[in-house]
């Protein structure tokens, strides 16, 4: 989750990890 967050133009595939989970 710290990357997602450290890497703000990354901010789609956190959405994806999140849908995933």
């Amino acid at each position: 989750m710290g990357r997602g967050a450290s890497q703000v133009p990354q901010l789609s595939q956190s959405s994806l990890f999140l849908a995933l989970c």
